[in-house]
């Protein structure tokens, strides 16, 4: 950039500024308020920095220090955003076009003249303006304007930012243009909000639904943000489900989202006691190393402890796991008692011995080349037999072996058998193995 451009530029910001406004390109898209504002600030800058009246040819935002009626409106549509305009900003020429083709409402009534319109009055005989201004407001029944207004330099320099003035009969009202900025119907914000519960008492456990008014029904914000003031207490949810997980109190709080606007309920929750417990088993007998499993049921479901320990009378007969799993250690009689909150109930549980009650092997009957080896496998009646053991023989060592789980090598041609019997007993069964 040039440097006399960058020192243009720099001054410019010195006397005007920078506009904070996103770049509008519509009048729908700025206020009445917004627009009046803006207009108000460019009369207080020339006011401000000496400005004199005059139709200034340079750039908007100039930099002549003149200023006058269609400089004004030019000035604060332009730090509005509306910074599309000519070299010479919005001049006589083209001030009708602009504004039309930028959604001003155009109309050529009197009674279309109040807060923030831009009247042009103009010549009878040519395309000029004798008049631009900004109104403030329009009193009909006396046809006096409250308007702001760069006309002369007595006007710029006056301390009042905007003067009243009759409506001259020499306006004729058929030279009369006013725009307006298109009134977009306001989305009102949220005023309040209130739930259908402002207390709640119930047990741990308990679940409820809360619900969320807003007013007025069609704020621009409608969305809820739940919260708990103890989680550990009470859970909310995104829809405004609650749930009481242990005593206390809490507050549940509805928050209109981007606003300050909340209403609470005041949660308490109470201990729900254990009114019994209830054993799938109260007696049981199990072999010595073998185990089963009790399962406890505890009432009511909604009970705020209703967790179960386990406990054995004698660990030594019986051992029980914290999740009800019992084992049998050996013989003799244990209680195992499960216990919530301040119930309990027991299981007499009774662990035997079982002798094993026959033994069979899976064949009867081998025949193996010399140099190979076959596994026998061995089935103990019953299951739970509680000494499993067996030891094994062959009656010919020369012939075929057997070592002590059941692996049979042949060694030479013959005929072996090949015994297999339970330690706890004369239970026993035989396989005849002919080596080839």
């Amino acid at each position: 950039m040039p440097a006399c451009l960058l020192s243009l530029f720099f001054a410019l910001i010195a006397v005007f500024g920078l506009s904070s406004a996103e770049a509008a390109t519509d009048a729908s898209e700025i206020t009445r308020e917004q627009f009046v504002k803006a207009v108000a600030n460019v009369a207080a800058t020339a006011r401000k920095n000496g400005y004199i009246y005059g139709d200034s040819r340079r750039a908007v935002p100039t930099s002549d220090k003149k200023i006058s009626c269609d400089r004004l409106i030019a000035k604060a549509l332009w730090d509005l955003g509306f910074q599309d305009q000519e070299t010479g900003g919005i001049t006589c020429g083209t001030m009708r076009p602009y504004l039309r083709n930028h959604g001003f409402v155009e109309s050529r009534s009197l009674s279309d003249i109040g807060y923030g319109s831009i009247v042009l009055i103009m010549h009878t005989t040519t395309t000029y303006y004798s008049h631009t201004f900004v109104t403030i407001g329009f009193n009909r029944s006396n046809m006096t304007l409250s308007r702001y207004d760069c006309g002369s330099n007595t006007r710029i320099q006056s301390v009042q930012p905007f003067v009243d003035d009759p409506w001259p009969s020499s306006w004729r009202t058929d030279n009369l243009y006013v725009y307006n900025i298109p009134d977009v119907p306001k989305i009102p914000v949220a005023e309040s909000v209130a739930l259908d519960l402002s207390e709640y008492t119930a047990g741990t456990g308990d679940t409820f639904s809360l619900q969320a008014s807003i007013s007025p029904e069609n704020a621009s914000s409608m969305a809820v943000e739940w919260s708990s003031s103890n989680p550990a207490i009470a859970t909310v949810t995104a829809d405004g489900a609650v749930k009481l997980l242990a005593p206390g109190t809490a507050e549940i709080k509805a928050q209109v989202k981007d606003t300050d606007k909340f209403a609470v309920c005041k949660v308490t929750s109470y201990e729900v006691p254990v009114t019994r417990v209830r054993l799938s088993e109260t007696k049981l007998t199990i072999p010595v190393g073998y185990a089963e499993g009790l399962s406890a049921k505890v009432s009511p479901a909604s009970a705020t402890y209703p967790f179960v320990t386990w406990t054995s009378s004698n660990p030594s007969v019986a051992s029980v796991t914290k999740s009800g799993m019992v084992t049998g250690l050996r013989p003799g009689k244990a209680s195992i008692t499960a216990t919530a909150g301040k119930k309990s109930q027991t299981c007499t549980v009774t662990v035997k011995r079982y002798p094993v009650a026959s033994i069979k092997l899976n064949k009867k009957k081998l025949s193996i080349k010399a140099g190979k080896t076959k596994q026998l496998k061995v089935k103990i009646t019953p299951s739970y037999a509680t000494n499993r053991q067996v030891t094994w023989k062959s009656s010919n060592n020369k012939v075929a072996r057997v070592d002590k789980n059941g692996v049979v090598k042949a060694l030479r041609r013959g005929t072996a058998v090949i015994k297999a019997v339970a330690k706890d007993g004369k239970k026993k069964a035989v396989c005849t193995v002919t080596v080839m």
